[in-house]
Protein backbone atom coordinates (compact mmCIF):
# COMPACT_ATOMS: atom_id res chain seq x y z
CA UNK A 1 0.00 0.00 0.00
CA UNK A 2 1.66 2.88 -1.30
CA UNK A 3 0.65 6.79 0.34
CA UNK A 4 -0.54 9.80 -0.69
CA UNK A 5 1.86 12.65 -0.66
CA UNK A 6 0.09 14.86 2.01
CA UNK A 7 0.62 11.55 4.33
CA UNK A 8 4.44 11.11 2.98
CA UNK A 9 5.23 14.32 3.90
CA UNK A 10 4.04 14.26 7.51
CA UNK A 11 6.00 11.33 8.29
CA UNK A 12 8.80 11.67 6.34
CA UNK A 13 8.89 15.47 5.96
CA UNK A 14 8.84 14.92 2.04
CA UNK A 15 6.27 14.18 -0.52
CA UNK A 16 8.32 11.55 -2.34
CA UNK A 17 8.35 9.58 1.13
CA UNK A 18 11.69 8.07 2.56
CA UNK A 19 14.86 7.31 0.67
CA UNK A 20 16.30 3.53 0.89
CA UNK A 21 18.47 3.07 3.04
CA UNK A 22 21.62 0.78 2.42
CA UNK A 23 23.10 -1.02 5.58
CA UNK A 24 27.30 -0.82 6.27
CA UNK A 25 29.66 -1.92 7.93
CA UNK A 26 33.20 -0.89 8.72
CA UNK A 27 34.72 -3.00 11.02
CA UNK A 28 32.82 -3.74 13.99
CA UNK A 29 30.22 -0.39 13.38
CA UNK A 30 27.11 -0.75 11.48
CA UNK A 31 24.94 1.84 10.04
CA UNK A 32 22.62 2.96 7.17
CA UNK A 33 23.44 5.75 4.11
CA UNK A 34 20.44 7.44 3.38
CA UNK A 35 19.63 9.91 1.08
CA UNK A 36 23.35 11.23 1.51
CA UNK A 37 23.85 10.79 5.36
CA UNK A 38 25.10 7.96 7.96
CA UNK A 39 22.71 7.38 10.41
CA UNK A 40 22.22 5.12 13.17
CA UNK A 41 26.33 4.51 13.76
CA UNK A 42 26.17 1.59 16.18
CA UNK A 43 28.42 -1.19 17.90
CA UNK A 44 26.71 -4.19 18.58
CA UNK A 45 23.21 -2.91 20.40
CA UNK A 46 24.85 0.24 21.34
CA UNK A 47 24.06 3.58 19.16
CA UNK A 48 27.54 5.42 19.08
CA UNK A 49 26.41 8.19 16.62
CA UNK A 50 22.94 9.08 15.56
CA UNK A 51 23.63 10.65 12.30
CA UNK A 52 26.35 12.52 10.16
CA UNK A 53 25.41 15.03 7.62
CA UNK A 54 26.38 17.82 5.49
CA UNK A 55 23.73 21.06 5.06
CA UNK A 56 23.54 24.57 3.62
CA UNK A 57 21.35 26.72 5.31
CA UNK A 58 20.39 30.06 4.27
CA UNK A 59 20.49 33.54 6.05
CA UNK A 60 17.57 32.35 8.50
CA UNK A 61 18.64 28.90 9.38
CA UNK A 62 16.54 27.85 6.82
CA UNK A 63 17.74 24.07 5.26
CA UNK A 64 18.39 24.06 1.34
CA UNK A 65 16.82 20.73 0.11
CA UNK A 66 19.34 18.45 -1.88
CA UNK A 67 19.42 16.33 -4.99
CA UNK A 68 21.71 13.67 -4.77
CA UNK A 69 23.63 12.82 -7.79
CA UNK A 70 26.40 10.70 -9.65
CA UNK A 71 25.84 8.29 -6.77
CA UNK A 72 28.71 5.10 -6.57
CA UNK A 73 28.82 2.52 -4.19
CA UNK A 74 31.27 0.33 -3.27
CA UNK A 75 29.78 -1.94 -0.76
CA UNK A 76 31.59 -5.00 1.10
CA UNK A 77 31.24 -6.88 4.14
CA UNK A 78 32.66 -4.76 6.20
CA UNK A 79 34.02 -1.91 4.47
CA UNK A 80 32.69 0.29 1.82
CA UNK A 81 33.08 3.56 -0.25
CA UNK A 82 30.55 6.04 -1.37
CA UNK A 83 30.40 8.88 -3.55
CA UNK A 84 28.37 11.43 -4.65
CA UNK A 85 27.06 14.97 -5.75
CA UNK A 86 24.60 17.46 -3.61
CA UNK A 87 23.49 20.14 -5.36
CA UNK A 88 21.60 22.52 -3.25
CA UNK A 89 18.86 25.35 -4.92
CA UNK A 90 16.47 27.83 -3.59
CA UNK A 91 15.67 31.55 -4.72
CA UNK A 92 19.22 33.01 -5.43
CA UNK A 93 21.44 29.96 -3.55
CA UNK A 94 23.35 27.51 -5.61
CA UNK A 95 25.71 25.40 -3.80
CA UNK A 96 26.89 22.12 -4.93
CA UNK A 97 29.86 19.73 -3.14
CA UNK A 98 31.06 16.27 -3.41
CA UNK A 99 31.03 13.82 -1.23
CA UNK A 100 33.12 11.05 -0.14
CA UNK A 101 32.70 8.45 2.55
CA UNK A 102 35.16 5.36 2.99
CA UNK A 103 34.61 2.55 6.28
CA UNK A 104 37.50 0.38 6.52
CA UNK A 105 37.90 -2.94 8.55
CA UNK A 106 39.33 -1.06 11.67
CA UNK A 107 36.45 0.54 12.40
CA UNK A 108 36.83 3.85 11.30
CA UNK A 109 34.98 6.26 8.96
CA UNK A 110 36.04 9.40 7.41
CA UNK A 111 33.48 11.64 5.35
CA UNK A 112 34.79 14.61 3.26
CA UNK A 113 33.23 17.80 1.48
CA UNK A 114 34.42 19.86 -0.92
CA UNK A 115 31.92 22.48 -2.09
CA UNK A 116 31.68 25.41 -4.24
CA UNK A 117 29.33 28.29 -4.36
CA UNK A 118 27.79 28.82 -7.94
CA UNK A 119 26.10 32.20 -6.79
CA UNK A 120 26.67 34.97 -3.98
CA UNK A 121 24.27 34.26 -1.49
CA UNK A 122 24.06 34.80 2.42
CA UNK A 123 24.16 31.63 4.78
CA UNK A 124 24.61 31.13 8.52
CA UNK A 125 26.24 27.50 8.44
CA UNK A 126 27.65 25.35 5.38
CA UNK A 127 29.60 21.75 6.40
CA UNK A 128 28.61 18.81 8.92
CA UNK A 129 26.81 18.27 11.35
CA UNK A 130 27.31 15.64 13.83
CA UNK A 131 24.55 14.42 15.84
CA UNK A 132 24.73 12.21 19.39
CA UNK A 133 21.62 9.57 20.46
CA UNK A 134 20.53 11.60 23.53
CA UNK A 135 19.71 7.68 26.00
CA UNK A 136 23.47 6.98 25.67
CA UNK A 137 25.30 10.03 25.35
CA UNK A 138 23.49 12.47 28.53
CA UNK A 139 26.11 11.84 31.16
CA UNK A 140 28.74 10.04 29.44
CA UNK A 141 32.26 11.04 29.89
CA UNK A 142 33.62 12.89 27.14
CA UNK A 143 37.04 14.25 26.43
CA UNK A 144 37.33 17.51 23.77
CA UNK A 145 40.31 18.57 21.79
CA UNK A 146 40.69 22.49 20.67
CA UNK A 147 42.39 23.83 17.73
CA UNK A 148 44.99 25.27 20.77
CA UNK A 149 46.31 21.69 20.99
CA UNK A 150 45.02 21.35 24.43
CA UNK A 151 42.45 18.93 25.83
CA UNK A 152 40.09 18.56 28.26
CA UNK A 153 37.57 15.79 29.84
CA UNK A 154 34.13 16.47 30.49
CA UNK A 155 30.57 14.27 31.05
CA UNK A 156 27.93 15.24 28.59
CA UNK A 157 24.75 17.59 30.67
CA UNK A 158 22.76 15.29 31.94
CA UNK A 159 19.84 17.46 32.48
CA UNK A 160 19.04 20.38 29.18
CA UNK A 161 22.06 22.76 29.14
CA UNK A 162 20.69 26.36 28.65
CA UNK A 163 24.58 27.83 27.74
CA UNK A 164 24.93 27.08 23.80
CA UNK A 165 27.23 26.64 22.49
CA UNK A 166 27.72 23.52 25.95
CA UNK A 167 30.49 25.15 28.11
CA UNK A 168 33.66 23.82 27.60
CA UNK A 169 33.13 22.20 24.11
CA UNK A 170 33.34 24.77 21.83
CA UNK A 171 36.44 25.63 19.15
CA UNK A 172 36.66 21.49 18.78
CA UNK A 173 39.25 19.93 16.93
CA UNK A 174 38.19 16.57 18.10
CA UNK A 175 35.74 14.56 20.05
CA UNK A 176 35.52 11.79 21.75
CA UNK A 177 32.72 9.76 24.37
CA UNK A 178 32.92 6.40 25.94
CA UNK A 179 30.37 3.89 25.04
CA UNK A 180 31.62 1.30 27.42
CA UNK A 181 34.00 1.10 30.21
CA UNK A 182 38.02 1.98 28.28
CA UNK A 183 35.90 1.86 24.65
CA UNK A 184 35.79 5.31 23.06
CA UNK A 185 34.13 6.83 19.82
CA UNK A 186 36.66 9.53 18.65
CA UNK A 187 36.06 11.90 16.25
CA UNK A 188 38.28 14.12 14.54
CA UNK A 189 37.38 17.54 12.42
CA UNK A 190 39.56 19.22 9.94
CA UNK A 191 39.09 22.53 7.60
CA UNK A 192 36.54 24.48 10.21
CA UNK A 193 36.16 24.93 13.75
CA UNK A 194 33.13 22.46 15.29
CA UNK A 195 31.17 23.35 18.43
CA UNK A 196 28.76 21.29 20.70
CA UNK A 197 24.70 22.63 20.95
CA UNK A 198 22.70 20.84 23.82
CA UNK A 199 19.05 20.08 20.94
CA UNK A 200 16.87 19.45 22.98
CA UNK A 201 16.42 23.18 23.97
CA UNK A 202 14.63 23.26 20.65
CA UNK A 203 12.63 19.94 21.62
CA UNK A 204 13.87 17.95 18.63
CA UNK A 205 15.81 14.74 18.70
CA UNK A 206 18.66 15.35 18.13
Amino acid sequence: MSLAPSDCFLLHGSSDGPAERRLLRAGSLSMSFDAGDLRYIKRGEREVIRRIYAAVRDRNWGTVPAEISDLKTQIAEDHFRITYTSTHRQERIHFEWQAEIVGEADGSIRFTFAGEAKTTFLSNRIGFCVLHPIRECAGAKCRARYTNGTEAEFAFPVTIAAEQPVSGLAELAGLAHEIEPGIWVEMEFEGDVFEMEDQRNWIDAS
